[in-house]
């Protein structure tokens, strides 16, 4: 009886967090992801590095205690190889100061929200140089954490050289 309370326990929370997810584009191009205002700097595109798109809101503290650092640290590691973006549809005004500090090209990108269809904040895709969807999920969550270790796989993989 434990056993199966258990299972269907774990069954109950995949699918409250299968619900949150917006449709899957793995595998496919992905959408325009427009930007309506930069906050810190543009990114400029890549024909060469990989994208990492984090869809982000002031709304969902644990980008700020957990991502932000986290993704601050692979932008410089991985500065070569590797584009991370943050974009929310959070009004302007709400997001030109936050703490922790962005170190990463952030915006204001409402149209990017509602192209990818976000239903919550704190998700991510990593598109390779031809803006293919190489990952999506979320990236602290068991079996799609983004780490050092993950990206690096990715990026053995997937960045161009020449």
């Amino acid at each position: 009886v434990g056993l199966l309370f258990a299972a269907l326990c774990s069954a109950q929370e995949q699918e409250s967090v299968d619900a949150l997810r917006p449709p899957t584009l793995l595998g496919k191009m992905a959408p325009e992801y427009p930007v309506q205002k930069w906050i810190n700097r543009e990114s400029k595109k890549s024909d060469k590095k990989l994208t990492l798109l984090y869809f982000w809101s002031t709304s969902n503290p644990t980008a700020a205690y957990i991502d932000i650092p986290r993704f601050n640290k692979f932008a410089k590691e991985f500065k070569d190889r590797l584009n991370i973006i943050g974009l929310t549809a959070d009004p302007v005004e709400y997001i030109t100061n936050i703490e922790p500090a962005i170190e990463f090209p952030y915006a204001y990108a409402p149209q990017a929200v509602k192209n990818f269809k976000i239903k919550v904040y704190g998700y991510c895709y990593i598109l390779n140089a031809r803006g293919k969807v190489i990952y999506e999920g979320f990236p602290l969550l068991e079996g799609e954490i983004i780490s050092e270790k993950f990206l690096k796989k990715l990026i053995r993989k997937h960045y161009k050289k020449k």
